[in-house]
């Protein structure tokens, strides 16, 4: 297939500009600029007629990642770039030309032709590059990023009372309402951890490089995506309901990294990803016209105990909980404060603004 093809080609470019760039390092004490990556990779697509085959700005893409890898790493926000193996390297991205979409023949990529697509959403807004992904169940999908219109924000004193909710997330309960009502967690991970051992150890079992251990290799990758597609799709109803019932979310920022270092619970925290539902929950109230949340940033993480205990309690001013501040923010339409964080609300949105880019995913 093409696109393998092009994906094993990028791959080893990338491995090629990591060698150079770390010779250049020792002996030179210099780290190269992502122009010059992306003048290294154009020179080397002169020289490899597999690369010629690919868009000139996909091959430059490759240099923007190297360079952003080892940016990192220097900027001490991530560990040493690895060693790309052709596995591992599952995307190609067209940073601005290269690409098309047919409602009759589908989706054109330059050096490709044309791939049939499934658009299950239509297009937004002006797309300013594409993704080509691969998945560990050998599915492809095309992410777009496009630049539209957004609604702009609402007055806070605009948002009737009776629909601002604060919430509280948690482990026996993944989220409790300051009403009362609660949500449970399926535990998704859990269900499928017998599962997992059982296929982990027999994959550690096999010989290294084996068609054995490959197979079971991309099994267990197929059942890791499952677990983590369910959550998603879990996280993504409950965001919907929401904000169909809601116009304004206040919930607690959390210390995450912090809580995983208790190993009794680790598992469990990482399982209901936190992080993941208030991102979804931000990016459902920018893009809709009648909602929007935020968080409290440093929350106690004594709110977050009782939290996992499925109790409530009502905190001191100094211990602001999400509930609330919600609460607090209905009786006097103002927010609670103190030293270790603010509840912060901002207003439902109303149309006619810009939005940053958004993204959507068609898988071909």
């Amino acid at each position: 297939m093409r696109l393998n093809r092009s994906l094993l080609s990028l791959c080893d470019l990338y491995n090629d500009l990591k060698v150079e760039e770390m010779r250049r390092y020792r002996e030179e004490h210099k780290s190269t600029s992502l122009t010059a990556f992306r003048v290294l990779a154009l020179e080397a697509r002169k020289h490899d007629e597999q690369l010629q085959d690919i868009h000139s700005q996909v091959v430059q893409n490759t240099g923007d990642r190297i360079h952003r890898s080892f940016r990192n790493f220097f900027e001490k926000r991530a560990r040493f770039p690895k060693w790309k193996r052709s596995h591992r390297y599952n995307s190609l991205t067209f940073p601005q030309t290269g690409f098309k979409i047919s409602l009759r023949r589908g989706l054109h990529l330059s050096g490709i032709g044309y791939v049939r697509i499934f658009v299950h959403r239509p297009l937004l807004g002006r797309v300013k590059h594409l993704t080509i992904k691969r998945e560990a169940d050998d599915e492809w999908y095309a992410i777009f990023v496009t630049e539209r219109e957004t609604p702009a924000k609402r007055l806070i004193a605009e948002i009737p009372a009776n629909r601002i909710r604060g919430a509280d997330v948690g482990l026996s309960k993944f989220i409790t309402f300051d009403n009362g009502t609660s949500t449970n967690y399926p535990y998704f991970l859990r269900r499928s951890e017998d599962k997992i051992k059982r296929l982990q150890r027999r994959f550690s079992r096999k010989q290294k490089g084996s068609r054995r251990r490959r197979e079971l290799g991309r099994r267990l990758a197929r059942l890791h995506l499952h677990v983590g597609r369910q959550r998603e799709d879990f996280q993504n109803k409950l965001v919907k309901q929401i904000f169909k019932e809601n116009d304004g979310l206040i919930l607690e920022k959390l210390n995450v990294a912090g809580m995983l270092r208790s190993h009794s619970l680790a598992k469990s925290i990482s399982d209901s990803s936190w992080n993941s539902f208030a991102r979804k929950a931000v990016f459902k109230a920018n893009c809709s016209a009648s909602t929007r949340s935020s968080s409290t940033p440093g929350a106690p993480l004594s709110s977050v105990t009782t939290a996992w205990l499925g109790c409530r309690r009502t905190w001191q001013k100094e211990n602001t909980s999400a509930p609330d501040a919600a609460s607090r923010f209905r009786e006097t339409r103002t927010l609670l404060s103190s030293s270790k964080g603010l509840a912060s609300l901002e207003a439902r949105p109303r149309i006619g603004a810009r939005h940053p880019q958004s993204k959507g995913l068609c898988p071909p």
